[in-house]
């Protein structure tokens, strides 16, 4: 009985802090975001979901990148005559 409670605590300390920290750190995400991606894909789209979580949430943090080096956004002025 001990070293099953001990194989169950050191798989949930492995799945709920060490793969994140690792797959943070590789992928260049905060692991808190993959926590959140890894709890919220499978209600989204069940086992499927849970496998392609965290390459979705490194398409999204390397898309975010690229749009903020590249996407320069100019305010709009009004004209002086009111609309148009």
């Amino acid at each position: 009985m001990w070293v099953a409670l001990l194989f169950i605590g050191l798989q949930q300390l492995e799945g709920h802090v060490v793969a994140p920290q690792v797959f943070g750190h590789t992928l260049r995400i905060n692991p808190l975001w993959l926590i959140f991606a890894l709890l919220l894909a499978p209600h989204a789209v069940r086992v499927i979901g849970a496998l392609i979580a965290f390459p979705v949430a490194a398409v999204l943090r390397e898309t975010a990148v690229y749009l903020r080096r590249h996407l320069s956004l100019e305010s709009w002025e009004r004209s002086p005559r009111g609309l148009l």
